[in-house]
């Protein structure tokens, strides 16, 4: 919980204040057009997220991370485009890991365990969280509907490009898993 709070403090209290404000109905507020709107936006947010979450969770760990969907496109350089262009390794770490916020999270960090089966489950996460921020921006959508049309469509854009960011993280980091993978079925086969 400290590790979101952390992240998100400004958000959270955003939510709370905003919150305060819709229930108020603090209509004389310069800012309520705004609050109003957030506080749909949050809530959604929150409810979406949690939901994801426990998905997440339920989902199979059966994905094969070679697959065209999942192996790097050309254009992508095996993950280098993200650092040529958008310049990742700046940022990435300044975005919320549900691994790091969840005690029952599988850890996504390579750190000392270069077994094939820690690498291969860490492959499994990249496709699993790939695949629920895919989810996460079909229902986004929604959004459209939900918060009224002069203001939808910022709130929309918003969640799409978070979303896309970790999509984009997954596929940075997946490539060189799977060279580290690789390796490390090697020097088993090899020892063996």
């Amino acid at each position: 919980m400290v590790y979101i709070f952390k992240k998100i403090w400004f958000l959270i209290l955003l939510l709370v204040f905003s919150t305060y404000t819709y229930f108020a109905s603090l209509t004389s507020w310069v800012i309520y057009p705004f609050l109003f709107r957030y506080f749909r936006f949050a809530w959604f947010v929150v409810i979406i997220g949690i939901l994801a979450h426990f998905i997440g969770e339920a989902i199979p760990r059966k994905f094969n991370f070679e697959s065209s969907f999942f192996a790097p496109h050309k254009w992508e350089k095996n993950g280098k485009i993200y650092q040529e262009k958008f310049k990742i390794k700046s940022w990435k770490d300044a975005l919320m890991d549900m691994s790091k916020a969840s005690e029952k999270a599988q850890s996504k960090d390579v750190g000392q365990d270069l077994s094939s089966q820690h690498l291969y489950t860490l492959l499994q996460e990249t496709c699993v969280a790939e695949t629920v921020h895919i989810i996460l921006m079909v229902v986004g959508i929604s959004l459209l509907f939900i918060i009224e049309f002069s203001y939808n469509i910022f709130w929309f854009l918003a969640y799409e490009v978070f979303n896309s960011l970790d999509i984009i993280i997954q596929r940075f980091n997946r490539p060189r898993l799977v060279s580290i993978y690789k390796r490390s079925l090697r020097m088993e086969k090899e020892k063996a």
